[in-house]
């Protein structure tokens, strides 16, 4: 699962685009109108994770068996090399309160127009109970967010994810009594169901090995990566408050930047806005504050 939302802000862009190339226009579903009986009375947050993680390392052992063999081994112990180095990183961390400081924060930005006051906030630790609880909406308006936040395998980039589904977003059961999706194309989801990825890449200004990455976020106790955390739920949180409901318009005469995404590949995007070191990046359904020069 982890390695699945990982890769999710880099395939949203290649599985939505157009066949045989990569389609980088910004675009957006519209957002479905909704009277006041009808917001969203649950939001559902599916966050595996209890801690900042790093992705485990990718390894080309080659093809067969063998290949299989060494690809695990080097990866294993690549693995523990890393987890031995986010320690002091975790521990850095302690009495932040990531968590709670973001649901909040969703509680104070989702737009009031869509969501509930009274709405209900659960936080899911599993694809399984996430699956069905889109089921037990049962045709009721909600939001859903898939989040993850952690670094890549080389500490080059501390990363936050948020995708997030508003409308009529439930799942339905299929014969075998399985949760499937509702609808499955954009065509069948318009006018009843939008989504969106808001992002926040913090790329360190040398990339590196492991060992360097991690130094770079130790430093000070911490205070690179917890600046950066603190700006994260700020940017998102200014993300959803602006442009969930009514998406924030792309110049006309937008910049172009090439975004680097954390489990690998690089595409460009247009330019939204910029603050400070700061670029706001539209890439198909993405949104994405990274900075200004990233590589």
């Amino acid at each position: 699962m982890t390695r699945n939302l990982r890769s999710l802000v880099f395939s949203l862009v290649v599985v939505l685009s157009s066949v045989g190339c990569v389609n980088t226009t910004p675009k957006r579903l519209s957002t479905p109108e909704v009277v006041a009986t009808s917001r969203a009375d649950t939001v559902l947050v599916l966050l595996v994770q209890r801690e900042v993680e790093i992705d485990k390392p990718d390894v080309n052992g080659g093809g067969g068996l063998i290949g299989a063999i060494i690809e695990g081994i080097a990866e294993s112990t690549m693995d523990k090399n890393r987890q031995k180095a986010i320690a002091p990183i975790r521990d850095a961390l302690v009495g932040l309160d990531f968590e709670n400081r973001y649901i909040e924060m969703l509680k104070q930005t989702l737009p009031s127009s869509l969501v509930r006051e009274d709405a209900n906030y659960r936080v899911l630790r599993d694809q399984f109970a996430f699956e069905n609880a889109l089921v037990e909406l049962k045709g009721r308006n909600g939001v859903a967010i898939d989040a993850r936040y952690a670094f890549d395998a080389n500490f080059n980039n501390l990363y936050f994810l948020n995708y997030l589904r508003f409308g009529d977003i439930g799942m339905v059961l299929d014969a075998k009594g399985k949760p499937k999706p509702k609808y499955k194309s954009d065509a069948q989801m318009q006018g009843k169901v939008t989504f969106v990825a808001y992002n926040s890449f913090f790329p360190i200004a040398k990339f590196g090995g492991y060992e360097a990455g991690a130094a770079v976020w130790s430093a000070r106790g911490g205070a690179p990566m917890k600046d950066a955390f603190a700006q994260a739920l700020k940017e998102i949180g200014g993300l959803i408050k602006r442009d969930f409901a009514i998406p924030i318009a792309i110049p006309a005469d937008a910049q172009k930047q090439k975004v680097t995404f954390p489990g690998g590949g690089s595409l460009e995007g247009s330019v939204m806005e910029t603050d400070g070191n700061r670029s706001l990046v539209a890439i198909v359904y993405q949104r994405i504050w990274t900075a200004l020069n990233a590589k």
